[in-house]
């Protein structure tokens, strides 16, 4: 996997076009984001925090374009800090992912938030009720 993002980023540096955000493009977000989630699947917790956090610095520089990816890398940063056992950061960071989702919701960040409370399940403080409270709210 680590040779597969390696030589995308390598191909990603070598491309002359400039990004277009265009859904049938690959523009640079999308490297750390998918790298970001295939740790975060694998429970490679510090790997998935690291592209995770690649990716939304390269999103949030254009707040308009790439909501699927800024929803999904702030989740993908949350589950790791559940994993990790930090349920307080991971409902912070899944805040941040369900207000991006709330300005412009789409099925795929869906799927992805519901990802992240179900990786929340296990914890019961109250930061976490109220992610999921706020969560039926805003997707009702």
């Amino acid at each position: 996997m680590e040779h597969a993002f390696s030589r995308a980023g390598r191909v990603l540096d070598a491309r002359l076009e400039s990004q277009t955000g265009s859904f049938f493009s690959f523009d640079a977000p999308y490297l750390p984001y998918y790298a970001g989630t295939a740790y975060m699947w694998l429970g490679k917790t510090m790997l998935a925090h690291a592209w995770a956090s690649q990716a939304i610095e390269l999103c949030d520089a254009n707040p308009l374009a790439w909501p699927v990816a800024r929803t999904g890398a702030r989740v993908d940063i949350a589950v790791a800090l559940a994993q990790l056992g930090e349920p307080d950061g991971a409902a912070a960071v899944g805040t941040e992912a369900l207000d991006i989702w709330a300005r412009r919701p789409t099925r795929p960040a869906r799927r992805r938030i519901e990802e992240l409370l179900a990786a929340l399940r296990p914890f019961r403080e109250p930061c976490v009720t109220e992610l999921n409270e706020r969560w039926r709210w805003i997707s009702s």
